[in-house]
C-alpha cells in the first residue's frame, strides 16, 4: 500500500494499474478509480458501471459515482438516478452531483424532491445539480453567444452566473427589442479618419424570447 508521511493511504503517489480495478484490496481499487476519474479515462466506463452495480463497499461505490460523473458517462445516468431515488445517506449526494455534471434532465423531478432532504449534504448537492440543469436549459433555449467577441454563452454564464447572465441578456434585448442581431458599442471600430464604422453585428438573438 502506498502511504504518505503519516502512514495514511496516498493516492497522489499512486501509479495507475488497470488490474487494480479488479483487485480484492479495496484501497487499490479506490486508488485505481480515483486515477480513472482524475485522468478522465473514458475507456474504463464499462468497468466502472460494473463496479457500481456489484461492489460491496458503499465508500467504493461513492468513488465510482464521482468517476462516472467526471468522465461524463451518459450510460450511467439511469443507474445513478436509481441510487438517488432509492438509497439514503451520503451516496445520494454523490449521485446528485454526478447527475448535475451529466446535465441529466431526466433527473430533474427527483433532484427537486431530494433538494429538501434532511441530509444537508444531499440537499446541497441536489440544489447544485438543479443549477447546472438550469444553466443548460438557458443556453439551449437562447442560443446566445454571451459577450460580444469570441466569448460563448457557456463562458458568459461561467463569468456572470445564471442571474447575471440573464440580466445582461435582458438589458441588451431592452435596447433593441425588435432587432434579431444588431451592432453594439463593442462591435464598432474607428477608421483612420476617426469616423466610427460598424463591424459585423454580434450574434445576439434578441428575438428568441
Amino acid at each position: 500500500m502506498i502511504t504518505n508521511g503519516d502512514g495514511l493511504p496516498d493516492d497522489d503517489g499512486y501509479l495507475f494499474n488497470p488490474d487494480h480495478l479488479y483487485d480484492n484490496d479495496e484501497t487499490l481499487r479506490r486508488f485505481a478509480v480515483i486515477s480513472v476519474s482524475k485522468r478522465r479515462l473514458t475507456v474504463y466506463e464499462p468497468v466502472l458501471l460494473r463496479m457500481l452495480s456489484s461492489d460491496p463497499s458503499e465508500d467504493m461505490r461513492r468513488h465510482v459515482i464521482r468517476a462516472l460523473g467526471n468522465i461524463r458517462s451518459r450510460a450511467s445516468i439511469l443507474p445513478i438516478l436509481h441510487i438517488l431515488s432509492t438509497e439514503k445517506g451520503l451516496i445520494a449526494g454523490d449521485a446528485a452531483e454526478a447527475l448535475g455534471k451529466l446535465k441529466a434532465e431526466e433527473a430533474r423531478d427527483e433532484l427537486i424532491r431530494q433538494s429538501t432532504s434532511e441530509v444537508q449534504w444531499v440537499a446541497q448537492k441536489c440544489r447544485w445539480a438543479l443549477k447546472q440543469l438550469s444553466e443548460k436549459r438557458l443556453l439551449d433555449s437562447e442560443g446566445w453567444t454571451g459577450d460580444c467577441g469570441n466569448r460563448s454563452g457557456r463562458q458568459g454564464v461561467a463569468a456572470h452566473g445564471v442571474l447575471g447572465f440573464e440580466s445582461v441578456r435582458k438589458c441588451r434585448r431592452s435596447v433593441h427589442p425588435m432587432t434579431p442581431s444588431v451592432p453594439t458599442l463593442s462591435s464598432s471600430r474607428v477608421d483612420g479618419s476617426g469616423v466610427g464604422v460598424a463591424r459585423k453585428p454580434c450574434c445576439i438573438p434578441f428575438a428568441s424570447v
